[in-house]
């Protein structure tokens, strides 16, 4: 059976108008794909030590980590490491890491009595450890501070131990008071490093004394 050519031109336009609309489909959807690209920023790599956060429906901008910054108010902070001059290396939630010393105390010399000993204990306390860090209006350096664990300062337990005694203070500072009063328990029942005569001084330890009780 032999179509007329009014059928050959009839299906000639269908297809032509299928293939038409087909086509502006495509277009659309070309289209929204480039707008959704072009708004919302695919990451194709990052540094090692960050995570991959992109999507094409949605983008997370990503805080750019700043400098641990002590104040009177405690900043939440893991101790990254006990360094062998016994400062702390900390770092908070979004900021970069920062040696810190503990305020109001310092350690025996090294090679001195009980030296090993209170950076043992130290790490022991901190290392790994997530602590509370701030100062207050007497402090004279943005590498000290108060460092809390739980609800006591490092400062206390150690001076309790006697592994510590206190030094460069003008007894204004807010723990001043209960710092004085571990250190004198310490003291009067000749914990850790006054159980020798002549060793602990006002200007820290004598060295000269300390060396011969390694």
């Amino acid at each position: 059976m032999h179509r007329k050519k009014e059928d050959y031109i009839l299906i000639i336009v269908k297809k032509g108008i299928s293939l038409i609309a087909c086509g502006i489909i495509v277009g659309i959807l070309i289209t929204l794909m480039n707008l959704i690209v072009s708004t919302h920023k695919i990451a194709i790599s990052t540094p090692l030590d960050q995570p991959v956060e992109a999507s094409i429906f949605s983008f997370k901008k990503k805080q750019k980590p700043h400098p641990l910054k002590l104040t009177s108010e405690p900043v939440k902070v893991k101790v990254l490491k006990v360094q062998a001059d016994n400062k702390i290396v900390v770092k908070g939630a979004n900021t970069y890491a920062k040696a810190l010393s503990l305020y109001l105390v310092t350690f025996p010399p090294k090679g001195c009595y009980k030296a090993t000993e209170a950076h043992q204990r130290l790490e022991e306390l901190l290392k790994g450890k997530t602590v509370y860090v701030y100062n207050d209006g007497q402090v004279t350096k943005s590498t000290e501070a108060y460092v809390q664990k739980g609800d006591s300062l490092i400062q206390e337990t150690l001076l309790k131990e006697g592994l510590v005694v206190m030094y460069n203070y003008n007894g204004s500072e807010k723990y001043y008071a209960l710092l004085k009063q571990d250190q004198n328990k310490a003291r009067s029942n000749g914990k850790g490093v006054w159980i020798v005569p002549g060793y602990v001084t006002n200007n820290g330890y004598s060295h000269k004394v300390g060396n011969l009780h390694e």
